[in-house]
């Protein structure tokens, strides 16, 4: 074969890979939106959010170290669904709302989902692969709830006032290691919305 003839034959390999991975990527889109038009993530937020395969994290909250100096801390009798209803204002006449759900299991568990365009069904608040899984610990009225953030942040602990009916995000804290004295001066300027229980169980 000549080089010129070399050339344009990897040349059309490429641009026939090219094509091929752009309808594979365009057609996951068409079936994603398609199936699940309540979901408002993309592919890259979902690659950027999610844990890394096969690799096992420390959690602070489930650690020895924790539960030998902070006894009192302890998980709810049983599960628990908290809705957001997150309201973005993105300019002077327009909002961005967006919905998101926490499940506190009775294991010490949670599950926080990704955002939904509107509050999610009966059906949806068992969907328990849109989204992400966290420890969490309670005390009196203040929750911790540790959960892998990102690629960039990795574990976050957010410090959080709970009443039993709505949850409170006071902050975030990054990096492990701290103590309870540090976790509950924790305190963000920014406002954010509250987790409202929601009575609908997971079908």
């Amino acid at each position: 074969m000549k080089q010129n003839e070399l050339k344009t034959f990897i040349a059309n390999t490429l641009n026939n890979s090219i094509l091929k991975l752009t309808l594979l990527i365009f057609l996951f889109f068409c079936v994603e939106n398609s199936a699940f038009p309540q979901r408002t993530s993309d592919i890259s937020t979902f690659i950027y959010e999610l844990p890394k395969p096969n690799k096992k994290y420390k959690y602070y909250l489930t650690s020895e170290k924790f539960k030998k100096r902070y006894p009192n801390f302890i998980s709810l009798s049983t599960s628990v669904t908290f809705i957001q209803k997150d309201v973005f204002k993105y300019s002077l006449t327009q909002n961005y709302i967006s919905y998101k759900y926490i499940t506190l299991f009775s294991d010490g568990r949670f599950f926080m989902s990704f955002s939904y365009n509107n509050s999610p069904t009966k059906k949806e608040l068992c969907d328990y692969e849109y989204g992400k899984f966290g420890y969490y610990a309670l005390f009196d009225n203040c929750l911790l709830m540790e959960y892998y953030y990102n690629r960039e942040y990795g574990l976050v602990i957010t410090t959080n006032k709970f009443n039993g009916n709505r949850i409170d995000i006071l902050g975030y804290s990054y990096g492990l290691g701290r103590t309870w004295s540090d976790l509950r001066k924790v305190k963000d300027k920014y406002v954010y919305d509250p987790f409202l229980r929601c009575e609908n169980k997971c079908e």
